[in-house]
């Protein structure tokens, strides 16, 4: 499929197929990609299907998409659903979201097993797979691009909570204990942090480091190694309503979608 014939079918699912339902639950969860969706999809697959994980060739993305997904109702039952429970949203810190999607997408998977988006990035940077590309080019490219050409993974969240005006707005360092309350008493499921600092050797910074030398040395930057100050001020910019969320402003489902309260600044 073409970038343009995908970007054409993912943005008429968006973002209904990150609203994930459940008759038995009483909220509706967004899992907005790189924001803890895996946590939320391993937990509504737990509770509601647990014997899906055994099943041959299973993908817990495509499996929670497929069962839990809004996208699937037809527009007058989703509004029905979405009349009668209130989403429920988390934002992240941006910079970390893109450092995340960053070691996720570019430099954990070896060259030719990259997935097609990352690949269209490079492509849009005149790169091929085995020359890869650094944080801050990746940023860059992010940052000015009209957010509906991006994939989900580093598609600002502000424009995931605009679509959806979520009742709830939480920081994700309170996603397990929401999680818990939901459900008080069953297990969490949990994914394995695979991360390893780059320690400091008078190399140049991870920043300008291409994802392809990072995979070769096997290094998972940590966000200290791959940004500065203009690095994190462009990505402020360009999710600034999630920066602002994530900072400890209040989140005002409103026409405007504007922050409630006054954010504190640094």
């Amino acid at each position: 499929m073409s970038t343009s014939a995908r970007l054409a079918v993912d943005n008429s699912r968006f973002p209904w197929e990150f609203l994930l339902h459940h008759p038995e639950l009483d909220v509706i969860l967004l899992a907005t990609p790189k924001v803890g969706c895996s946590t939320i999809k391993r937990w509504m697959i737990a509770r509601f299907a647990p014997n899906a994980e055994s099943e041959p060739g299973f993908d817990i993305h495509r499996f929670a998409h497929t069962h839990f997904g809004m996208h699937r109702f037809e527009q007058h039952a989703r509004d029905q659903v979405l009349a009668q429970r209130p989403v429920v949203a988390f934002v992240r810190s941006p910079a970390e979201r893109l450092r995340s999607a960053f070691i996720d997408k570019f430099v954990r998977p070896a060259p030719d097993q990259l997935f097609e988006a990352a690949i269209d990035v490079l492509a849009a940077l005149g790169r091929s797979p085995n020359e890869g590309l650094s944080f801050k080019e990746f940023v860059r490219h992010v940052v000015s691009a009209d957010p509906m050409t991006l994939d989900a993974h580093w598609r600002p969240q502000s424009t995931f909570l605009l679509a959806t005006r979520p009742a709830v707005v939480r920081p994700i360092e309170q996603l397990s204990d929401f999680l818990r309350s939901l459900a008080p008493g069953a297990d969490l499921p949990t994914e394995p942090m695979n991360i390893t600092r780059k320690e400091p050797n008078g190399e140049a910074s991870s920043a300008d480091a291409r994802s392809t030398d990072l995979h070769g040395r096997d290094l998972r930057p940590v966000l200290a190694d791959l940004i500065d100050e203009a690095v994190i001020a462009s990505i402020a910019s360009f999710d600034q309503l999630a920066n602002d969320i994530a900072r400890g402003g209040s989140w005002c489902p409103s026409k405007s979608g504007h922050i409630a309260d006054e954010v504190p600044r640094a």
